[in-house]
């Protein structure tokens, strides 16, 4: 879950993914919560640039 988008970081939801994860069997060694520049979110989501991905990604809520 390193690679994650605002709306699935939300507390509720968080957890709900963490319990999906953890019951099908994923076990996770670490996690940390962060909260990117807008500059380091560009720089993470170059790999997805296309004609609607990129945009998507980096639309600010």
């Amino acid at each position: 879950m390193s690679h994650t988008r605002p709306e699935a970081v939300g507390r509720r939801r968080r957890e709900a993914t963490l319990r999906e994860l953890l019951d099908a069997g994923i076990v996770i060694g670490g996690a940390r919560k962060v909260q990117l520049t807008r500059e380091k979110a560009k720089k993470l989501y170059e790999a997805h640039r296309g004609p609607t991905n990129f945009h998507n990604l980096m639309r600010m809520g």
